[in-house]
């Protein structure tokens, strides 16, 4: 159970390896984390770069609505009851020194928001994986 800032207990409900399947058909495992919530948003994170030192850890937060009045809102806006609480049960402060991304970028599809927060690392790390 992760406490969420409104006072909202959010539960994972699903977790796992993260892949994807690229247009050509080749599968992409083991490129991360991601956790299914009962509000139903969904989290990913994973490591980007080529190596420990001058990686980024890339956290991708996303949430279908149908609700139209939400449309018009900012990504961090909308997210922010979600954001807060999963960089907290991350341990990003503890693990890497922060709780700021170093880049926000966000797209809507459909009735999708999705913003990903990424966290330059500028020396070696070595983070424990703890199972969600």
């Amino acid at each position: 159970t992760i406490p969420g800032s409104n006072g909202e207990k959010l539960t994972v409900t699903e977790a796992g390896d993260f892949s994807y399947t690229d247009l050509d058909g080749s599968v992409s495992a083991h490129q991360g984390l991601y956790a299914k919530l009962s509000n139903g948003a969904r989290f990913v994170t994973r490591l980007s770069g080529t190596g420990s030192t001058g990686a980024t850890i890339r956290l991708y937060i996303e949430q279908y609505t149908d609700d139209k009045s939400k449309y018009p809102l900012d990504a961090q806006v909308y997210l922010k009851d979600i954001i807060d609480p999963v960089v907290k049960f991350l341990k990003l402060k503890e693990f890497i020194g922060t709780e700021e991304p170093t880049v926000r970028t966000w797209s809507k599809r459909y009735n999708l928001v999705i913003l990903m927060l990424s966290f330059l690392l500028y020396c070696d790390i070595h983070i424990p994986i703890q199972m969600i």
